[in-house]
């Protein structure tokens, strides 16, 4: 049988601290807290976020914004160099739980609003799938990030499933439709719409935002 190998653990303080020392920073250093799993979780991520924000470098925090750690909620620095990133994925908690299996959707809220009330730019995500690609949910989510703009809204595909259905297609070119009419600024992808691109997703959403687009301008036509 196969022996699992033992879980290897490290200290990123110490490393840190002699980079320091040795003056490896540049002063135009960019910090990506991403790759997986919740960073703010991490053991030691209060002091280097502190220590890095101390020394005014961009930091890009991929969240799921349950929670606002101590090293931000308890400091009146201004978060100017911090990038919000937080897939909500849903306009209800009804569709949060059942996406997420968390009940966190309102702190998810309350927590973006914190972030951008102490200056951190704020990107929100939503991964367009067949659960929660209702107009109604839709709706819902596009009031909530009126509430926080301004902030970027980027619009994805589950990337498991990289030739989405119709119902995603329609969800997607719906949900962009509502954020241009909010002027919330809108972008497509990346992890999800750039994963196969032999699917034409850019191509298909280009195609319904235009059918779109001539029904409007059927309907506003005169007709004697």
């Amino acid at each position: 049988s196969i022996r699992p190998k033992p879980i290897q653990r490290y200290q990123i303080v110490p490393i840190i601290k002699e980079m320091a020392a040795r003056e490896m920073f540049s002063p135009d250093t960019v910090i990506d807290w991403g790759g997986g799993g919740e960073p703010t979780l991490m053991p030691e991520f209060d002091w280097c976020f502190a220590f890095f924000l101390e020394r005014n470098f961009t930091q890009w925090l991929h969240t799921n914004s349950v929670r606002m750690p101590k090293s931000i909620s308890d400091s009146n620095t201004r978060l100017e160099r911090v990038h919000i990133l937080t897939s909500v994925d849903a306009g209800t908690a009804d569709t949060y739980r059942m996406i997420k299996k968390s009940g966190g959707y309102q702190s998810v809220w309350e927590n973006l609003k914190g972030y951008k009330e102490r200056g951190a730019e704020i990107n929100v995500k939503y991964i367009v799938t067949e659960e929660n690609c209702s107009k109604a949910e839709a709706r819902i989510f596009i009031k909530e990030v009126e509430k926080i703009v301004p902030a970027t809204l980027l619009l994805d595909i589950d990337y498991r499933f990289p030739n989405p259905s119709q119902p995603v297609i329609e969800g997607l070119a719906g949900m962009q439709k509502m954020a241009e009419q909010a002027k919330i600024h809108t972008e497509l992808g990346s992890t999800g719409a750039n994963s196969a691109p032999e699917y034409g997703l850019r191509e298909r959403l280009g195609q319904k935002l235009k059918r779109r687009e001539n029904q409007q301008d059927d309907q506003h036509k005169f007709i004697p």
